[in-house]
């Protein structure tokens, strides 16, 4: 493709010597020219670091190595990697993932289309489920947390709407740079999950809007690096993080009105957690953000301060049906 934009595409990479080389297959099978591939090592102890240099990608395409002597979680690798990236557009992926050789052209076609869109989410099928969805980008409820729209369902006439959603799951996603460097990167302090809900969240109070490109398809093997999506670490983490996000990113008077859902939101998901055998690591995630208030409330001032969209507006692109979604739907298959 000439004369066609650069997209960088940052994979953070930890202990991923099992999922690493598709990873890196199926990129080099992507029909968009110029990629920029940042490969970020967040301290692996295997092998990883010599499968990423002795790959060889193919014309068009070039390849940075950003090694880590230790593991900054998600956010921060994720975070060193965009900040050596030199494209245009920045696209997010996981080490687990195996891209559509359409995966890249598809979602810049749609932002070289739509300019008023800033951000991008896949469609992201089960690697061995591959009829049945992980995401089609991600929600927000009028319960103030985030969830992964159609999650565990099938890949149907619904899953393949062209849409715009509240935000992009950042194991396949693409970025405006433009968008990054107003609103700023991941959050480093969430280490790891929830901090792409907060970005989706940041960019959207800063007028960047989000579309769902189902043409793009990558097919994920869901936390292969965490232990499940039930492990005790993602409950943990999860759980603090979500309060976070709530502190630093509800703005005005949605922060208000929408307290006293979000506080049955959280008595609902301690008795999820209970009924799954799992309720000390939500009750430690909880007691961690209150730790942590002050920090995120510091925060608060700077995220509210890039604020361009009125509170009735960002209201609107809440999900009313959040307590199917954050209780009935998590009683089954999800987290």
């Amino acid at each position: 493709m000439e004369n066609q934009p650069l997209v960088s595409v940052v994979i953070t990479n930890w202990n991923g010597h099992n999922v690493l080389p598709a990873c890196l297959d199926a990129l080099a099978r992507q029909v968009y020219r110029p990629l920029e591939v940042i490969i970020v090592d967040n301290g692996s102890v295997d092998d990883s670091l010599e499968i990423a240099g002795n790959w060889q990608p193919p014309a068009g395409i070039c390849k940075k190595s950003v090694p880590i002597d230790r593991n900054l979680g998600f956010a921060g690798g994720t975070n060193r990697g965009i900040e050596q990236a030199s494209g245009e557009f920045v696209a997010l992926l996981n080490n687990d993932t195996e891209a559509d050789p359409k995966w890249i052209s598809e979602l810049v076609l749609r932002l070289q289309a739509r300019p008023e869109i800033g951000f991008c989410a896949s469609k992201l099928l089960l690697f061995d489920e591959r009829d049945r969805l992980d995401t089609a980008g991600h929600g927000f409820s009028r319960a103030g947390a985030g969830f992964a729209h159609l999650r565990w369902s099938q890949d149907n006439a619904e899953a393949n709407v062209e849409q715009e959603v509240f935000g992009a799951c950042a194991a396949a996603s693409i970025y405006r740079k433009t968008a990054l460097d107003k609103v700023g990167i991941f959050d480093e302090d969430f280490f790891c999950y929830y901090e792409d809900l907060d970005l989706d969240f940041r960019l959207q109070l800063a007028g960047f809007r989000c579309l769902y490109v189902p043409s793009s398809v990558v097919y994920h093997k869901v936390s292969a690096s965490s232990g499940g999506t039930r492990s005790d670490f993602v409950v943990h983490m999860s759980s603090r993080n979500q309060e976070w996000m709530y502190v630093k990113d509800m703005p005005g008077t949605l922060f208000w009105t929408r307290l006293p859902a979000h506080l049955v939101y959280n008595i609902g998901r301690f008795v999820v957690y209970s009924i799954k055998g799992q309720p000390l690591p939500f009750l430690r995630g909880k007691w961690q953000a209150l730790i942590g208030l002050r920090q995120a409330l510091a925060k608060r001032k700077q995220v509210q301060a890039t604020k361009a969209v009125a509170d009735s507006e960002l209201a609107a692109r809440f999900d009313r049906s959040w307590f199917r979604r954050h209780f009935l739907d998590h009683l089954g298959r999800g987290k």
